[in-house]
């Protein structure tokens, strides 16, 4: 009996030690996570801020070149399309009897030539261009949603035991999360924008290559690409308005952030 009473003391004694193990090593990634949230909020927000104001300044740059490329696109579409209307105009004058089909055929397939290589010119610099900007983007893309989850975790852990009374903090931390929740979900729609671009970009070059003189499709291709430049425009500035609007949310309501109750303040004043 008496080596059994022992067996079952040591055994609840090395439970409660890898307890009390497990409770040091928890709050000791409370901690750490905490620290780094508090890093995050008060200097890589700041200089996060600055960083994507000046990229926006700079696709804003891109954007307009692109933009430009798009409508050359359009003028060289359109001024083809008037010439080969103008040729095909009948005309019952002397100088249409002398003209032979051979000569017709030449001029054709010289401007054909000429506007499609302008044109594959165009949309292979815009094609560069946007997917350099993409590039650029999309880590920022998931730098964003990997450190709005540490400042969500961050509020979570400080949210007080669920009680009567006094909760206007806890509405604070709340709304606080919910600002930043529908931040992230933007993002994250971002993301699943891009493969439907090339998606859609590749099958109108599919429809191109089988059909290269449907002028409809250059222009379908001009419209795609001019968008996708506008979007990811607008990417970086929601990027740079979300940290902003985060930040600022949160160096209001810091108090009521991390003492939604005031208790941390009550414990602090017994010492």
């Amino acid at each position: 009996m008496t080596a059994k009473f022992v067996k079952k003391e040591e055994a609840k004694k090395g439970l409660t030690e890898n307890e009390t193990l497990a409770a040091k090593s928890l709050e000791m990634l409370k901690e750490t996570l905490q620290n780094e949230s508090k890093e995050i909020i008060d200097c890589f927000l700041p200089i996060k801020i600055l960083e994507l104001n000046a990229m926006y300044t700079k696709i804003m740059r891109n954007n307009t070149s692109i933009q430009k490329k798009c409508t050359q696109v359009s003028v060289i579409l359109t001024k083809n399309n008037t010439n080969n209307n103008q040729q095909n105009v009948i005309n019952d004058g002397k100088e249409a009897k002398f003209r032979t089909k051979k000569k017709k055929r030449k001029r054709t397939k010289k401007g054909k030539k000429e506007w499609k290589t302008q044109i594959e010119s165009l949309f292979n610099e815009i094609k560069t261009e946007l997917k350099s900007i993409q590039d650029e983007i999309e880590p920022e893309v998931l730098t964003f949603m990997d450190i709005l989850d540490k400042v969500i975790l961050f509020i979570n852990l400080q949210m007080p035991q669920i009680e009567d009374g006094n909760n206007f903090g806890v509405v604070v931390q709340e709304e606080v999360k919910k600002i930043i929740s529908d931040a992230s979900a933007s993002a994250y729609s971002f993301l699943r924008e891009i493969p439907k671009y090339f998606v859609q970009r590749s099958e109108i070059e599919t429809k191109l290559s089988k059909y290269p003189n449907l002028r409809d499709y250059f222009k379908v291709l001009t419209d795609l690409d001019s968008k996708q430049a506008l979007l990811l425009t607008h990417t970086v500035k929601d990027l740079r308005n979300n940290y902003f609007i985060i930040f600022d949310i949160i160096q209001k309501n810091y108090q009521k952030i991390i003492q939604p109750k005031g208790q941390k303040l009550a414990t602090m004043s017994l010492y």
